[in-house]
């Protein structure tokens, strides 16, 4: 796995309130860049980045997904 230094790392924060988009955008934006075939959706519980019961958990777990843009990583938390 090739190694990038802090100037070639952007972490991109998806924030809002329950239900606004955030793994709508999430999803979109790794299906764009190639990294995914297809999108899933939030009703189906089947998206990258949500793997547990929709934002009802006090818990932060989550899945970091990433993709590779104009040699730079691009990383969604």
């Amino acid at each position: 796995m090739k190694t990038y230094d802090e100037k070639h790392i952007k972490n991109v924060a998806l924030i809002g309130a329950a239900k606004s988009g955030k793994t709508t955008l999430a999803e979109t934006m790794l299906f764009e860049a190639g990294i995914i075939s297809r999108r899933g959706t939030v009703e189906e519980k089947n998206t990258l980045s949500d793997y547990h019961e929709i934002e009802h958990t006090a818990e932060a777990r989550c899945m970091q997904p990433h993709y590779i843009r104009n040699g730079r990583i691009i990383r969604l938390t």
